[in-house]
């Protein structure tokens, strides 16, 4: 699940830079459903399930190729940080534009 949310920071254009601001890791989980069989080509989706000032939670779906059976999900939430000052902020309009929310 790390690789997916670091290639979908990168599709984002907010790649990780330990001398400027971004996320960290509050929480993890996940829950498998059925049995995935090795040799398997899997599919990791990612979705964007709530925002929040400076956290947002995604949710995670484990496929096999051309099957849509769900064989695990992942959940995470995301703080984004200034890791150079250490603490939360909040998160940068690049976050918020592509996932379509807007703070006031």
């Amino acid at each position: 699940m790390e690789q997916a949310r670091i290639d979908w920071l990168d599709s984002i254009d907010c790649s990780l830079n330990p001398d400027d601001m971004g996320p960290v890791i509050a929480h993890i989980s996940c829950d498998f459903k059925k049995e995935l069989v090795y040799p398997a080509t899997i599919q990791l989706l990612t979705f964007v399930t709530h925002v929040g000032k400076s956290s947002l939670k995604l949710d995670h779906e484990f496929r096999i190729d051309g099957d849509e059976t769900v064989y695990a999900t992942g959940h995470v939430v995301l703080v984004w940080v200034d890791y150079g000052k250490g603490g939360s902020t909040q998160l940068p309009e690049k976050v918020l534009n592509h996932t379509k929310y807007r703070l006031d």
